[in-house]
């Protein structure tokens, strides 16, 4: 009577030779989980995924840590910097992050006395917080254009290894061009990249009273041995345009030199035949000069070119001779005192 009150129980494990079908995907290895991952088609559903357990949220840590902070912008101030100073002592996450790109704050009407301060901008602790990124290899900063922008990278960049950078990119910047030339130095062994796009350099002046900015940073590239890529855009020297060309009433729009590219950008209107249109002279458009020296064989003394370019149009040779390569087709060597003889 008993027996039959109550049945016998039987065993929930699984028989030898058939397959568990109870199984779900926190019981799969890291490795099969990180692909699935690969295929969801929205971020997301990691986050999602990471709510269900702790197993999982351990499990999708590397996922996590890819999809959300390998490519990461941020907008600085006092909580981002304490924030990417946490991350970065996180190892399942800093690991992950190659590439970082910090956006400086826009300066409101309200007027500080210390903007620095009033906006939590600390060089110190961001300075910690990006040397403690073993993988970093893309640093942009983008939009420091404030008053103290240049004091703000001077004690940043000054004493900043990074000894996996290989990609250097700054765009609407105010910077010193000696804190720039001191970073770059000091991470010459692996750079390879640069990217000045609207950066406006700050630098001492010579005795003859011509400050040389941009030749200042550009020295410090070619102490580089590997191949560089350097691309300028609309350069500019305390506030001003800074023309590297000697003279644009001798080139035209474009110009060539062994790796060095040099062009004429601007602003077109819209129109049916081929996107735009231009007319007038140089000062009278809204456009920039754009410099590109290729990562090529020939890209030190291409570079080397673009500096004497510069040098040249500083000082204003007060004889009649040709800036540097400045020559017709027929007579493809130059004998000016700027350029050595590169042709």
């Amino acid at each position: 009577m008993a027996s039959s009150l109550h049945p016998k129980a039987t065993s929930r494990r699984p028989k030898a030779g058939t397959i568990n079908m109870t199984a779900t995907i926190d019981d799969l290895p890291i490795e099969l989980v990180d692909r699935i991952l690969f295929y969801m088609p929205n971020h997301d559903n990691i986050l999602q995924l990471r709510c269900v357990n702790r197993d999982l949220a351990s499990k999708t840590s590397r996922s996590f840590a890819k999809a959300y902070f390998a490519e990461s912008t941020w907008n600085v101030n006092g909580r981002t910097i304490r924030a990417l100073g946490k991350l970065s002592k996180t190892t399942s996450i800093c690991f992950h992050m190659t590439s970082v790109h910090l956006v400086g704050p826009t300066e409101s009407a309200k007027k500080y006395e210390n903007f620095l301060l009033a906006k939590g901008l600390d060089a110190a602790k961001l300075r910690i917080a990006l040397r403690a990124l073993p993988s970093l290899s893309i640093l942009k900063f983008e939009n420091f254009e404030y008053k103290d922008s240049h004091t703000f990278f001077r004690k940043l960049l000054v004493n900043l290894p990074l000894a996996t950078l290989t990609t250097f990119h700054l765009e609407k910047v105010t910077v010193s061009a000696a804190s720039v030339a001191t970073f770059i130095k000091r991470n010459k062994k692996i750079l390879q990249n640069f990217d000045f796009d609207t950066v406006n350099l700050k630098g001492p002046e010579e005795e003859c009273g011509h400050a040389i900015p941009w030749a200042t940073m550009l020295q410090a590239i070619l102490s580089i041995k590997k191949t560089c890529d350097i691309g300028i855009s609309n350069p500019k020297v305390s506030g001003k345009d800074a023309l590297l060309l000697p003279d644009i009433d001798l080139y035209d729009e474009e110009f060539y030199f062994k790796s060095l590219y040099i062009s004429y950008e601007r602003e077109t209107c819209d129109s049916e035949d081929e996107g735009g249109y231009w007319s007038g002279n140089w000062e009278d458009e809204n456009g920039w000069w754009c410099y590109h020296v290729r990562a090529e064989e020939q890209w030190r003394e291409s570079l080397e070119l673009l500096i004497r370019y510069y040098e040249y149009r500083i000082h204003q040779c007060e004889d009649d001779s040709e800036p540097p390569c400045y020559t017709d087709e027929e007579d493809m060597a130059c004998d000016c005192d700027v350029c050595g003889n590169y042709r």
